[in-house]
């Protein structure tokens, strides 16, 4: 079991600074002083949004993906004993380190156990909207910032759907049950022979199910977790025609979408600035794009008036073109 203390974060980040790590309420390396400063600053707006320029401080010693990630999976996961406790936070003692959040002692999710949340828990109003804790405090410092919520709904984009590491949709082809099946297979033989028992996966069966599961309370129709809480916006993030992976030369890349406008770029960078603006780089779709041979991170959204769709990313290896008579050169003889 990791201990995650200012060695491992060394060893896991790179480098051998000093660092603030943040177990709960104790502080196992450092101290409480920039945790005290990113609370103080996501909460200068009181109860309104928070101003662009407070989000910009903010980010100067935050990681806001990070969090928008790590807030996500035990969300998914309805995690039980959280967050008043089981959690670390922890930052590069440096001028350039931000906190980020680490999932630690989660065993508590998914309803793995009898008196764990089940799969219908509201974390938001249960837990996260409702507890004064520190991490509630963060989330709810983190809420005030338009910026943090469309960095959220981005997330969920990202590994909610499109065959990303939390959507379940397809049932046992699903990442989350492919990963849990090979975990299961891999420790299974050490569980038998020490122990003489089975790894039970049920709980992951229910969590999952079209019927039952979790996401029946995120997206809906049982629930509608997410979008009550300002997390997925109604403007639908655009499709790719194909989501990634390798692709013929010269292959068209179609993005569709609803209602607005649709901003591409090809160059990995977000076609929407900081602050809402639309990038200078992004290109407004017209018709499909060609991706060029090697490696293309194609990145969208739609905007409709001052609206911006979650961001669609996916990364396509594209095939190089076979030789031919009218590509190919001779420029060169090497003979003895």
């Amino acid at each position: 079991c990791e201990r995650l203390r200012e060695p491992f974060m060394q060893t896991h980040h790179g480098g051998n600074e000093d660092w603030d790590v943040r177990q709960v309420n104790d502080y196992a390396n450092g101290d409480i002083t920039v945790w005290n400063e990113m609370l103080s600053i996501l909460n200068r707006s009181g109860n309104n949004d928070l101003s662009q320029a407070d989000w910009e401080d903010a980010l100067e010693i935050m990681d806001p993906v990070n969090m928008a990630d790590y807030f996500l999976i035990n969300i998914y996961g309805a995690t039980w004993d959280w967050p008043q406790n089981n959690w670390v936070g922890a930052r590069e003692r440096t001028t350039d380190g931000k906190y980020r959040l680490y999932v630690w002692d989660a065993e508590g999710a998914f309803h793995s156990q009898g008196y764990f949340n089940p799969v219908s828990h509201n974390s938001f109003t249960a837990d996260l909207l409702s507890k004064t804790d520190t991490l509630s405090t963060l989330f709810k410092g983190l809420m005030k910032a338009p910026e943090f919520r469309l960095i959220f709904a981005d997330r969920i984009n990202k590994h909610m759907f499109n065959d990303g590491v939390l959507d379940d949709r397809a049932g046992a082809n699903s990442t989350i049950v492919v990963t849990s099946t090979e975990l299961r297979n891999t420790y299974q033989p050490l569980l038998s022979f020490v122990h003489g028992q089975s790894v039970q996966t049920s709980y992951l069966s229910n969590w999952v199910s079209p019927s039952v599961g979790r996401r029946r309370y995120l997206f809906g129709p049982s629930r509608t977790d997410f979008s009550d809480n300002d997390l997925w916006p109604s403007l639908a993030p655009p499709a790719f025609s194909q989501h990634g992976g390798e692709v013929q030369a010269n292959y068209p890349l179609g993005i569709t979408g609803s209602s607005g406008t649709i901003y591409y770029t090809l160059d990995g960078s977000d076609p929407r600035e900081l602050g809402g603006a639309v990038s200078a780089s992004a290109i407004t779709y017209s018709s499909a794009p060609s991706l060029a041979q090697g490696t293309t991170v194609a990145k969208a959204r739609i905007r409709n008036g001052s609206t911006w769709s979650a961001l669609t990313e996916a990364t396509f290896t594209v095939e190089l073109t076979a030789p031919s008579a009218s590509n190919l050169v001779i420029s060169e003889f090497l003979y003895h």
